[in-house]
């Protein structure tokens, strides 16, 4: 317990004011763990004015606290960590600013990402960074955020030469000590790009029919689709030799029956409309992102991809939406 009584005094900067960034401010700040969360304008202001709000769905259970706050990073700062979580899009902007930090803290970046750290380092040390994917999602309503939070969602880890640090041990504890799991793997890169082939037809698919999962449920041509898209991921991967991965990945080779049955399943309900359909509505840069990143993979594979072609079409806002009214096809 000694050792966790130091762990606990990490001082974190959490760079990024959604979702993700005042969830994981709420549950550090409820560990009585050093946190501040760096946000910027009306955003700011409103977290100042008001503090934040959360409504935790699953355990229909609201929350309104503050947390320190500042506008912005300067080179004497001096943090232990800085938790990145921004859409990738937005990531990149940022770095400039962490590169200039004297201290050299930790930097964990959670978040999609299909490049490993070709967008950020050089100029960051790559040394210094951690990747990651955080298991929760939620949505604005109103002037609170819906949040889909449990005890099993999970924080993975990763270094990006595949070692098992102890500072990756460090890290466990800390979150862990905080309430929040995580899940240390050795091959985040491929995990990464895996979670790409499998959101991103979804995600894609979701937007064809303006991100109503309930509707997506009940169009059968748009759910094969984005089935037989995220194999074609899988099969763009495994060629480019990276290993299934998580292996729970599995499941999406049974009978395509019982996986699409699993689908429809999914998708009417509570939790799909707002860590699915909703990140899907309201991160549609981010999607064009990461479809682009998963297209430079694509290209050189060499494979054909016709039904990840197709819903990629969808990213244009000036494509004709998926018309339910039409005896529609997938490719």
């Amino acid at each position: 317990m000694e050792f966790l009584s130091e762990v606990i005094r990490i001082r974190v900067l959490i760079y990024g004011a959604g979702v993700l960034g005042r969830l994981y401010a709420y549950l550090l700040q409820k560990a009585q763990c050093d946190v501040t969360l760096l946000a910027r304008g009306k955003t700011l202001l409103a977290l100042q004015e008001r503090g934040i709000r959360l409504f935790f769905s699953l355990q229909d259970e609201r929350v309104q606290f503050t947390v320190p706050t500042v506008d912005r990073v300067s080179p004497e700062d001096d943090y232990d960590v800085i938790l990145v979580v921004m859409q990738k899009n937005q990531v990149s902007s940022i770095i400039p600013a962490l590169v200039a930090i004297k201290s050299r803290p930790d930097i964990i970046i959670l978040g999609n990402n299909g490049t490993l750290v070709a967008d950020y380092c050089p100029p960051l040390d790559p040394a210094q960074v951690i990747l990651g994917f955080p298991s929760a999602g939620g949505m604005r309503v109103g002037d609170e955020i819906e949040i889909m939070y449990s005890s099993k969602s999970s924080i993975h880890l990763g270094e990006i030469d595949c070692t098992m640090s102890p500072r990756l041990e460090k890290y466990r504890l800390f979150f862990e000590d905080a309430g929040i799991p995580v899940k240390i793997n050795p091959d985040i890169d491929a995990w990464l790009k895996y979670h790409i082939a499998l959101v991103s037809p979804l995600a894609n698919a979701l937007i064809a029919i303006d991100c109503d999962n309930y509707k997506f449920a009940e169009t059968p041509a748009l759910i094969n689709a984005g089935i037989k898209g995220i194999l074609e991921g899988f099969r763009v991967l495994r060629k480019l030799r990276y290993k299934l991965n998580p292996k729970s990945l599995w499941v999406f080779y049974l009978p395509r029956w019982l996986v699409r049955r699993t689908f429809r399943k999914r998708m009417k309900t509570r939790f799909a409309e707002v860590a699915m359909a909703g990140h899907a509505k309201y991160a549609s840069e981010e999607m064009n992102q990461i479809a682009k990143e998963f297209r430079i993979l694509i290209t050189e594979s060499g494979l054909k991809t016709p039904n990840l072609d197709y819903l990629s079409q969808f990213l244009d806002p000036s494509f004709p939406r998926f018309d339910t009214e039409i005896n529609a096809t997938e490719p």
